[in-house]
């Protein structure tokens, strides 16, 4: 089976930030996240499509516009 949840420490190695980052958006309820007792844990089947979110849309800087099709 694989690992569906991550510790603090293995989300925020796969998210590329600092554990206490991750705990203050956790706090802040801006990052998924789950809490067995005191324990804080991540559902990687949340996470991914969290990061993904979390892009930035490509611009077209030579008309200000959105690129058709994104």
């Amino acid at each position: 089976m694989d690992k569906r949840l991550l510790s603090v420490a293995e989300a925020a190695q796969l998210l590329g930030m600092s554990q206490s980052f991750l705990y203050k958006l956790a706090e802040a309820k801006a990052v998924p996240h789950v809490r067995l007792g005191r324990a804080l844990r991540f559902d990687l089947n949340q996470i991914e499509p969290w990061l993904r979110r979390q892009a930035v849309e490509e611009a077209d800087y030579l008309n200000g516009h959105r690129r058709k099709g994104r």
